[in-house]
């Protein structure tokens, strides 16, 4: 029996059980320990753990990112283990062109967790210039590189402040456009005794504890951005020296500095595990795979409405095909171990043509989670902001506000998860779309492309599945625009590999333009009324009738031919919304809409219509 924390643990039946001492956070009755090391050896287990070594620079990271002065070795001056500790010191001793030598390791490739308790019991180095930090960094970069597809830093201590740790995520966007969210929390002097660091970790909450004392939380609500904590992460332990958060060591610091570490433990149960996989898919795409939190020697149980599992039963891993007709399903897995059982299930929403909702809302840009997507990076200027502009076409209380800087490569890209077949948009199958209000002329153009992203460059069309196109009607107002296919451009990049859908207005143009956006979509190409990308041409041959707008809720239609003429008025979603007649003649008709509508007449011309 090993004491730890308030923990006493024991060994029975495969399980690893346990009781709480006064003091410590509750945890549930069943959970199941389901990775630990004890750094009970005399060495460094390598079947568990990669030393990484140097400066950062074969990752094109020279300091590994933060300007750290140290030299990261797998000597054994750096890096112990002994005495049931792994020991990871820093010396201010020259290496490889740097003036300090430390070391990091990492689980990356052998250890991999998505939700469950995480915990080491940590003694930490102190002194100017000393970051010791125990952390997570995505197995798989499924949504982009660094800071897309997240960071999560279980502890951070600054050593000119050994009695503060930190707990932080890193989200939103690839470098430069990434941000972080995190709290801390004062104690003793953190370097004097061995402390227990630790989050509990759900699908969309993580929380930050010290000694078992809860001092963070962070849901996709507080970061306002896209989640990425869906996935599995791996460990780093490590000891950096200098670098823009705790500055360079000084005269003040004593050298060496030592972090020792007792033990990493994953704990996991009904509450702290997940399903990994899409929850936004197209129907017809060739598998989605969909993965359990992984229990030794346990059973799994799957279920799936609205698909067909294709294999993976009674393991932790299952691919599933998506029906045709299914507006939307599920997939569920009970797990047994022992005395244990847990059952996770994820619902998922089946994106294709003909069904009757006809629109999957990907971001929308209120307060709350965004559905499927947040702005991850681009250029110009960026924000979330109040929509000043709202109307009964456009209520949205926020939408996003991009402003074009000039340079003619600017752009915004959104992070998701959403578009698992980009064929279906290439196709015609579905369309992209978008609200925009605009200072832009009538007619400026706005590209929309699906990327691949760390692969896509704003010059190039490497990385990049297929690009649409659209342009603007309307000015000052608030506008749909659906875009239609332009090509494919880079034929090597799978439909299945996109990650990033990116807006692209005025193309090339050298004007400062600002464009508000909301409510980017996929659409049932059926639901979608021909030509209403073409304004009405009184020149066609095609649309003999014009439409005007002579007041406030009254629409004016002429046909100057014999023959009367039918339409029918969509909205910006494509359902229909009134109908009438216009013969040889002016004939008024009253109406209940507001902002812009598409007339589509019995000739098949369509023509756009503000309705104030």
């Amino acid at each position: 029996m090993k004491l730890h924390g308030g923990r006493v643990l024991a060994l029975w039946g495969g399980l690893l059980l346990f009781a709480w001492s006064p003091g410590v956070a509750a945890q549930e009755a069943c959970e199941v320990l389901v990775w630990a090391e004890e750094f009970d050896g005399t060495g460094l287990d390598f079947n568990r753990w990669e030393v990484q070594t140097g400066t950062g620079a074969q990752f094109g990271l020279n300091g590994w990112g933060n300007n750290e002065l140290q030299y990261y070795t797998g000597l054994p001056d750096n890096l112990e283990v002994s005495d049931g500790l792994l020991r990871i010191t820093a010396r201010d001793a020259g290496f490889g062109n740097m003036d300090y030598t430390s070391a990091r390791i990492r689980s990356a490739g052998m250890a991999a967790f998505a939700a469950g308790r995480i915990e080491a019991r940590i003694r930490v180095p102190k002194g100017q210039g000393i970051w010791p930090a125990f952390w997570m960094l995505p197995e798989e970069s499924r949504f982009g590189g660094w800071a897309v597809s997240g960071e999560i830093d279980i502890m951070e201590v600054v050593g000119h402040e050994p009695w503060r740790a930190h707990g932080t995520i890193h989200h939103g966007g690839s470098y430069p456009c990434n941000s972080f969210t995190g709290q801390s929390i004062d104690g003793p002097d953190l370097s004097l005794d061995f402390h227990l660091y630790a989050i509990e970790w759900e699908e969309n909450e993580i929380r930050w504890y010290l000694d078992g004392v809860q001092y963070a939380v962070q849901t996709p609500q507080t970061t306002g951005r896209f989640w990425p904590f869906i996935r599995p992460f791996h460990f780093l332990l490590n000891v950096a020296v200098g670098g823009n958060w705790p500055g360079s060591p000084d005269g003040s610091t004593i050298f060496p500095q030592t972090m020792e570490v007792d033990y990493v433990r994953v704990y996991q149960s009904e509450q702290l595990g997940m399903l990994t996989g899409r929850r936004v898919v197209q129907a017809g795409n060739a598998v989605e795979a969909y993965r359990a939190s992984e229990w030794p020697g346990a059973d799994y149980v799957w279920e799936v409405e609205g698909g067909t599992l294709v294999g993976g039963q009674g393991t932790p891993e299952i691919t599933v095909q998506w029906n045709a007709g299914a507006a939307s399903g599920s997939v569920t897995c009970t797990s047994t171990s022992g005395d244990c059982v847990a059952t996770w299930s994820a619902p998922v929403q089946v994106v294709q043509p003909e069904d009757g909702d006809c629109v999957w809302n990907v971001a929308r840009f209120e307060a709350a989670l965004p559905d499927a997507a947040s702005w991850s990076c681009g250029s110009g200027s960026i924000a979330v902001v109040t929509n000043t502009n709202v109307t009964p076409f456009n209520p949205s209380a926020r939408c996003l506000q991009y402003v074009r800087s000039g340079d003619p490569a600017d752009r915004v890209s959104f992070a998701t998860d959403a578009v698992s077949d980009a064929a279906t948009f290439s196709n015609g199958a579905l369309v992209a779309a978008v609200d925009v209000f605009t200072n832009a002329p009538i007619g400026t153009e706005i590209r929309l492309a699906l990327e691949r992203q760390g692969l896509a460059q704003p010059t190039t069309n490497t990385g990049r599945h297929s690009l649409y196109t659209a342009e603007t009607t309307a000015q000052y107002a608030w506008q749909t625009l659906f875009f239609s296919y332009l090509g494919s451009p880079d034929p090597n990049l799978a439909p299945g590999d996109i990650n990033q859908v990116t807006l692209i207005p005025d193309p090339g143009g050298p004007w400062v333009t600002s464009y508000f956006f909301d409510n980017l979509r996929m659409v049932d190409a059926a639901c979608v009324p021909v030509g209403v990308a073409e304004p009405w041409d009184a020149t066609r041959a095609t649309a003999p009738c014009r439409a005007w707008v002579p007041e406030p809720g009254m629409l004016a239609c002429d046909c100057p031919s014999a023959a009367p003429s039918s339409w029918v008025m969509y909205d910006t979603q494509g359902r229909p919304i009134a109908q009438g007649k216009a013969p040889s003649g002016q004939s008024v008709h009253p109406l209940d809409a507001r902002g812009p509508v598409f007339l589509r007449w019995e000739q098949g011309a369509t023509t756009t219509l503000w309705l104030p």
